[in-house]
């Protein structure tokens, strides 16, 4: 989603929310396993937090 960021009464920039993909490990981990076509290269450094534990109101959305 973007937001814009205004500078002065006539002008402004658009901001991306929120932290952009290519600073997640798995992000750029993701490029190289489909670029070498190389599963072995899928060597995460932090936990998972897909589990539904971790996301509660995600069934009130």
């Amino acid at each position: 989603m973007r937001y814009p960021e205004y500078t002065d009464p006539e002008s402004w920039t658009y901001k991306a929310m929120g932290t952009p993909p290519g600073e997640y490990e798995t992000y750029n981990m993701i490029a190289d396993v489909l670029v070498a076509r190389d599963p072995a290269l899928w060597k995460p450094t932090l936990p998972p937090n897909n589990n539904w534990r971790n996301w509660p109101n995600a069934g009130y959305m």
